[in-house]
């Protein structure tokens, strides 16, 4: 389905069809004409601005220049006429151009009968948009058009940094469309926000408006930042951004920041205030770890999902008790038991680039009995049988270790955990090590409660 357009477009040359036909007789002040605004239906055919004097129309009579049809004199395009001076044929710019009046009445005229093929295209276009099958489409239906497109856009963006268009693309096609996506508020709550250190002044204006559309619904935030150096090392300061955010904290249901050390004591004035808040996902720019307290979600009734990225643990501050899923890249093997020890509900932990012990917490047995998934990827220097001796998880039912090619074999460490926590272990998956087939075979032979190995080097 092909939808002109209804914005009025610049001229072309060949843009004049036999339909098409406008006699001199239309020709008028220039100065008289005034633009035609898109986001209004254009004039009807033949009907000049206010002002001029069009031939044909009712109750007016038509101009006494233009009773008929005027061809232009020829010398518009020809100026074999106009005086000479000197052997390089050039014209006599020094003196009086006779024909240069009339040479600027003659554009003048061709100026507004470009003008009114424009008004009358754009009338065409408006007339005709109005006959395709989608202009008669229920207001209603529309609507969820519009919101399934978002729905898409939105998974798609989920893989990339860029911001979200959706909205505003919709509101470029016609008027009709700008008013059905302006006042539907399901549109403005599912939005990735691309920061930039030079424009977050305007960014924040802007976010403030489509935050207001949003209306009373719940949101759902990807903030995103072009130059995430600048801000990691605190050349930047701004604060508008999330100053904008902050006035809608009661409506955060997902929120995915990326949180510069000059945030943190506005990202603290929502604490109290998150109602509705269930995930977030939070690490500092350019994944540089800072030494920052950050305590804004620690009150927070139906929060039970977390992924923190580059962040000690003791300075994080949730309600560790009624977490059901943990996500942390770069910690250390204590801050791991740490957790899951503060976490009795757990359900699935996932730790990324596992680093040796530190010393930081108390090493000694962890058990939980809700932990079901448990999946972790260590660093170079880290061994995973260093963590797995610490852990009792008797509903442990899945676990994937991602390893380097030279780690040990993993499979002795995983037996001792499952004999330790008499677990119910049914998928086992290995990447990165070589893992013997022989001893997949054997650690089989002796689980009879694993039904999956999966290996990859």
């Amino acid at each position: 389905m092909h939808i002109v357009p209804s914005s009025i477009v610049e001229p072309e040359a060949t843009a004049v069809t036999p339909e098409v036909r406008v006699e001199a007789a239309e020709l008028t002040d220039a100065s008289k004409v005034s633009a035609v605004s898109t986001d209004e239906p254009p004039h009807e055919l033949g009907i000049a601005p206010s002002g001029t004097t069009v031939e044909g129309e009712e109750g007016e009579e038509a101009s006494p220049e233009c009773s008929g049809p005027q061809p232009l004199d020829p010398s518009v395009f020809v100026l074999n006429n106009v005086p000479k001076n000197g052997s390089n044929g050039l014209p006599n710019v020094a003196g009086t151009c006779p024909g240069l009046e009339k040479f600027d009445i003659d554009i003048q005229h061709i100026d507004y009968l470009m003008e009114k093929l424009c008004h009358r295209r754009a009338m065409a276009t408006w007339k005709r948009n109005q006959c395709i099958p989608v202009a008669k489409l229920p207001v209603e239906i529309i609507a969820e058009i519009f919101m399934f497109g978002s729905a898409i856009t939105f998974a798609e963006g989920q893989t990339t940094e860029d911001a979200t268009i959706w909205p505003l693309t919709l509101g470029r096609i016609c008027y009709d469309w700008r008013s059905i996506a302006w006042n539907l508020a399901p549109l403005w709550t599912h939005f990735t926000c691309r920061v930039s250190n030079k424009k977050c002044a305007v960014q924040a204006e802007l976010l403030k408006e489509w935050l207001d559309r949003s209306d009373d619904r719940l949101l759902y935030i990807r903030l995103t930042m072009e130059d995430e150096d600048a801000w990691a090392s605190e050349q930047v300061t701004s604060i508008d951004i999330i100053d904008a955010l902050v006035l809608h904290c009661r409506k955060w249901r997902r929120i995915n920041l990326i949180l510069p050390a000059c945030w943190y004591a506005s990202i603290r004035g929502v604490r109290g205030k998150l109602d509705n808040l269930v995930k977030v996902y939070v690490r500092p720019p350019s994944n540089s770890s800072v030494d920052l307290a950050l305590d804004a979600f620690l009150d927070a009734p139906h929060l039970d999902r977390i992924i923190v990225s580059y962040y000690y643990l003791h300075d994080l501050y949730f309600p560790w008790a009624q977490l059901t899923k943990v996500v942390m890249v770069m910690a250390s093997m204590d801050e791991a038991l740490e957790l899951i020890r503060r976490c009795p509900n757990l359900v699935t932990c996932r730790f990324d680039n596992l680093i040796p012990f530190e010393q930081q917490f108390p090493i000694d047995l962890v058990f939980n009995t809700n932990l079901q998934a448990f999946d972790a990827s260590v660093e170079a220097s880290a061994y995973i049988e260093h963590l797995l001796m610490y852990l009792v998880l008797p509903s442990l039912s899945g676990l994937a270790l991602t390893l380097r090619i030279t780690h040990s074999n993993p499979l002795p460490g995983i037996e001792s955990l499952i004999e330790r926590s008499s677990a119910p272990l049914k998928r086992v998956a290995i990447q990165g090590t070589y893992v013997p087939e022989d001893d997949a075979i054997e650690f089989l032979k002796h689980n009879d409660c694993v039904s999956h190995i999966t290996t990859m080097p």
